[in-house]
């Protein structure tokens, strides 16, 4: 019996009538009407502040501030002050160091002593850019690998609003993922002109392992693009290599993938020799604190979970962590056993995934291209080599162009098939363009809606409490923003003050005590909800000593709670008892401030500020030459410390000054 045909494949079309859809699907057009997709979907998008990581990836690192640091780029991981991430992203670095010299713009309060601005504009038209071009390279490699009219549009305009890609494209460091998309799908473009045999020196294959190269340089998780060049390989129709015999094709194998493999070896050393990890550290991934059943409960579930955001993107969340909201109110914990009820829909869901992907590798369906994709570029994040996150809507970024192929598959099998002059056929064509005209309205509304969650870090955090309301890290998020609100707002209204424009310094000044109350409210939130959460008691009891109405008596408690929180807390005892000592020192209890600080130093020794306010506790005891002692320790460690140098010099006018009295009362 004849095989039936791919469910993929073009169907022949009767001829096109004036004003035909066609016509607006030609290359141009198709661009286009891509373009202008993008740019409606995300333009809400480009006033968005740095949220979230955007902070210690750009707004803190020193190395894209300037040229001098270029050779730091590709020397050094990413971000320079967060090694342990073990991360090494050079071109992701130095494409925001580019945008960042853009952007950059004197502060108004530039003679007080405030630092340059930033504007984030060029980092998101930089992401909306690099966004369209893979809507545009989606669009070239469906039609290079399937003839239909529809497909490579459809695909391309459904992956161009998607709301799981909100998360890349409204956040500014999510370019890591659309970067190496890029640069991956540009790899691939070039190997499938290549031909077959042709030499490595060939300009189809150079250009494709400089890309792979560059994919590697912009995220890690490229090292899979060489499966994903040998599954196309074996999928396609016209596979050259699976007509030869054995010895034969195992030769040609080798010759077509072995400079990938170089470029791959090229990489890893570079990585091991910069970050001095091949992945990541051990005690960093997200399983390295949980109980082992976790780690294997967790992943069928992901998977589910995964198919459902791309399906039903209506949950979104930047911080997932369970229990995770699958709708409603409903929540999917971390299951405790392999019988538990979502860990056996999570293995179904896989079993058949995986049975429905062999069937269709099996009989060579187009189908299988699709299916296999998305399980291959999932594999580097899905924990099966342990990783930092359990899962992410960035992760799917590359994955998701086999859905969107998938659904727009269907869709154009149904007007290619259908489109015929006849009422009933025509009719059956309007309606597949309908279902396509109302998915792209649908996917596009709800992206240009989570833009605004990316607005700034206080519309970032609310939204993560209001999907995660159990995670901790969502409200302390949300009050460490209020707290870096209060702290810009008090800073600027000082300034106008100096400058005389009371009534504006006035209106910023309530802001700062508004953003004060809130930054407190939530702070306290965090500890109810978790606590061990030591960064909400340290920040909480030095936001009261900064108050507008200090109690050092409260932050004080607060210092000793998070104490007593041992021995989650163990890394972190000299920030307590340095906090505790603060507080006596603040109310003049210097010999009690004095024995706190001693034990701080004795749990972290090297922090130029316990050895100064230890100094300073001494000199008020009248100690100065302990006092003396602990200051020069602190230049010795920060020759720089200004404040040391400033307290030496003063105890040196105050001896010199008590040695004069002292002269003078023994002068007859």
């Amino acid at each position: 019996m004849a095989r039936k045909k791919d469910k993929l494949t073009s169907q022949k079309a009767a001829p096109d009538a004036a004003g035909s859809p066609r016509y607006w699907l030609a290359d141009k057009y198709a661009i286009g009407l891509l373009g202008l997709l993008v740019l409606l979907t995300f333009a809400n998008s480009l006033t968005n502040e740095f949220t979230f990581d955007d902070r210690p990836y750009i707004a803190e690192n020193e190395y894209i501030t300037d040229l001098k640091y270029l050779k730091e780029i590709f020397t050094k991981p990413f971000p320079p002050h967060m090694p342990d991430l073990s991360l090494y992203r050079p071109l992701v670095e130095l494409s925001f160091m580019v945008d960042r010299a853009i952007g950059l713009r004197e502060s108004p309060f530039a003679l007080y002593g405030f630092p340059p601005e930033v504007s984030t504009l060029p980092f998101h038209i930089t992401n909306l850019l690099i966004h369209f071009g893979v809507c545009v390279l989606i669009y070239f490699l469906i039609k290079q690998l399937h003839p239909s009219r529809y497909l490579p549009f459809f695909a391309a305009a459904i992956f161009s609003v998607h709301p799981v890609h909100v998360e890349v494209v409204a956040s500014i460091v999510g370019r890591a993922e659309s970067l190496c998309a890029l640069f991956s799908l540009l790899a691939i473009f070039f190997y499938l002109r290549r031909t077959p045999g042709e030499p490595y020196t060939s300009i189809p294959t150079l250009l494709s392992l400089a890309c792979f190269f560059c994919a590697l340089l912009s995220k890690e998780t490229a090292i899979i693009l060489p499966l994903v060049l040998i599954m196309l390989e074996n999928m396609r129709k016209e596979n050259s290599l699976q007509s030869r015999i054995f010895p034969s094709r195992i030769a040609a194998y080798v010759h077509t993938y072995l400079p990938y493999l170089a470029v791959a070896m090229l990489y890893m050393t570079i990585r091991i020799c910069v970050v001095g990890e091949i992945g990541i550290r051990k005690d960093m991934t997200y399983f390295a604190q949980r109980p082992g059943i976790q780690f294997i409960t967790s992943m069928p579930i992901v998977f589910f979970l995964y198919l459902k955001l791309l399906i039903f993107p209506l949950q979104l969340n930047a911080d997932y962590n369970f229990p995770v909201l699958l709708f409603g109110q409903y929540s999917i914990k971390a299951a405790k056993t392999i019988l538990s009820f979502w860990v056996l829909i999570g293995l179904t869901t896989v079993i058949g995934y995986l049975g429905l992907s062999v069937y269709a590798a099996a009989r060579r369906h187009l189908l299988a291209i699709a299916l296999l994709w998305f399980l291959i570029t999932l594999l580097p994040v899905s924990n099966i080599v342990p990783f930092g996150d359990i899962m992410a809507e960035r992760f799917l970024y590359l994955p998701s162009i086999a859905f969107c192929a998938v659904v727009g598959g269907v869709l154009a099998r149904g007007v290619e098939r259908y489109g015929t002059r006849t009422r009933p056929k025509r009719i059956a064509a309007q309606f597949a363009w309908a279902i396509f005209v109302c998915l792209i309205l649908l996917y596009a509304l709800r992206s240009a809606v989570r833009n605004s969650d990316w607005k700034d870090e206080v519309a970032f955090w609310k939204t993560v409490m209001r999907v995660a309301p159990t995670n901790s890290d969502a409200y302390y998020g949300l009050a460490h923003s209020y707290a870096d609100k209060r702290k810009e707002a008090l800073k600027k209204g000082n300034v106008l003050k100096v400058q005389g424009k009371f009534s504006q310094s006035e209106r910023y000044l309530d802001h700062a005590a508004s953003y004060e109350q809130k930054a407190i409210e939530f702070y306290s939130l965090t500890i109810k909800k978790n606590p061990t959460y030591y960064e909400a008691y340290v920040n909480l009891a030095t936001l009261l000593i900064e108050a507008k109405e200090p109690d050092y008596l409260e932050a004080r408690r607060l210092y000793q709670e998070g104490l007593n929180q041992y021995p989650s807390n163990w890394k972190y005892l000299d920030v307590f008892y340095y906090g505790i000592g603060l507080t006596y020192a603040l109310t003049h209890e210097y010999q009690q401030a004095a024995d706190y600080f001693k034990t701080a130093i004795h749990f972290k020794s090297n922090d130029p500020k316990y050895h100064i306010n230890l100094g300073s506790a001494y000199a008020n005891l009248d100690q100065f030459e302990l006092a003396r002692k602990e200051w020069e320790y602190a230049l010795d460690i920060d020759p720089t410390n200004t404040e040391a140098i400033k307290n030496l010099e003063k105890l040196e006018r105050v001896v010199s000054q008590a040695k004069e009295q002292q002269l003078e009362a023994q002068t007859p």
